[in-house]
């Protein structure tokens, strides 16, 4: 019993150690084997390096033994299906997704730039000062950041006749005027229009004009009207009114464009002093200035009058030299003339007075009222010799 149980054993035992034994080998292979499929590779993971080992086959497999599952907008370098070797470096760099609102128009981008300035090398645009952009160019980038870029354009704008240069970007002309702090008054000129957009190369015009009314003062000349005097030698003239110009008043409507005058329009005129007519006395009557004969006999019938009398000349203070009735006594000194008062002896008359002679009634005198008469004398000598006097004035049928 012993010898079987002993034999036995020595089978069983040969059996559990052969299999102990390759159990161990496979083991020891397997290890072997995975081990010999092992390589040491270096990830650059966003700026990060991570150091590592990986059995994966290709780069893909590689990230995801990382926890890094690449996009299809991710730069992977090499490309993710790329074998895998020892001493492989490997670059990732994830994308996001921004909106670029480029000139007004907007459209979705991926990039694997780290702030807008980044992202606007890539796109090929270098700002300058005058361009506009939103955020600025060092701001980081994150997911679904929006840019506002809007390139500069060189306009001419001429404000009041002055002419300057300067930067602005796409607008219309009336937002570039408000930007500009420049006020437009309901009557300037603006060219082009108000509503029209600003492009490169704008030739903006602003034309100030304003209005404002001026007032000339003008005077007004007097007519001149001639009346018949039957009391007036025919051909001769004489002044009764003195004429006297007028004055009117004149407003102009006056445009200035940029403080120069370039329209002048009249919109009323008022006559603030009227004018005085001047009267001339036209003489119709004719007078013989020949003394009557001094060896006419005065009748019974002649009207006699006891008169004050004075004496004047043709240079007298305030005369003419013309009579009421129009004689030039500077022409005919030796006229014998009195003034009289026409409601006591009418005018052209003849008398004869006392110490004088005969005489017309030709003439008449401020100062001639009533029952006195002015006696015309060539000198002043004469006029002074006769001074004054009471004499006897007879009225000649």
């Amino acid at each position: 019993m012993r010898s079987k149980l002993k034999t036995l054993f020595s089978r069983n035992g040969k059996k559990v150690i052969m299999g102990l034994l390759f159990t161990a080998l496979t083991t020891v292979f397997c290890l072997t084997a995975y081990a010999a499929t092992t390589k040491t590779i270096t990830i650059h993971a966003n700026g990060k390096t991570l150091n590592g080992k990986t059995h994966g086959k290709t780069v893909e497999e590689a990230l995801k033994e990382q926890g890094i599952y690449p996009k299809s907008h991710d730069i992977v370098s090499p490309k993710k299906n790329a074998e895998i070797k020892d001493g492989m470096e490997i670059y990732w760099k994830s994308a996001v997704k921004v909106q670029f609102d480029l000139q007004g128009k907007t459209s979705t981008r991926w990039t694997t730039a780290k702030t807008v300035g980044d992202f606007l090398i890539q796109e090929g645009i270098s700002v300058a000062s005058h361009d506009q952009l939103s955020p600025s160019s060092d701001t980081t980038l994150a997911g679904d950041t929006i840019i506002h870029y809007v390139k500069g354009i060189k306009v001419s704008l001429n404000v009041g006749g002055k002419t300057k240069e300067i930067w602005a970007t796409p607008m219309t002309v009336k937002e570039l005027l408000d930007q500009q702090s420049i006020t437009v008054g309901d009557h300037d000129e603006v060219i082009p229009s108000l509503d029209s957009n600003v492009v490169e190369g704008s030739n903006i015009s602003v034309t100030h004009v304003t209005t404002k009314k001026e007032e000339v003062k003008e005077s007004v000349d007097y007519k001149v009207i001639k009346e018949t005097d039957r009391h007036l030698s025919k051909g001769t003239t004489r002044v009764v009114t003195a004429g006297k110009k007028g004055e009117r008043v004149k407003t102009y409507e006056v445009t200035y464009k940029n403080g120069k005058k370039v329209k002048k329009e009249l919109v009323k005129t008022e006559t603030v002093k009227t004018p005085k007519n001047k009267v001339i006395a036209v003489g119709t009557r004719v007078i013989s200035q020949s003394s009557p004969s001094t060896s006419r006999s005065l009748s019974g019938s002649d009207k006699t009058l006891y008169m004050n009398s004075t004496a004047y000349t043709a240079n007298c203070n305030g005369c003419s030299g013309y009579t009421r009735t129009g004689i030039n006594l500077r022409e005919n000194p030796g006229s014998k003339i009195i003034a009289v008062d026409p409601s006591v002896i009418p005018l052209g008359t003849k008398v004869y007075v006392e110490g004088y002679g005969y005489a017309v009634a030709a003439d008449t005198g401020g100062a001639i009222h009533g029952k006195r008469i002015d006696i015309f004398f060539g000198s002043e000598s004469e006029a002074n010799q006769w001074g004054r006097q009471t004499v006897r004035v007879r009225v000649l049928n």
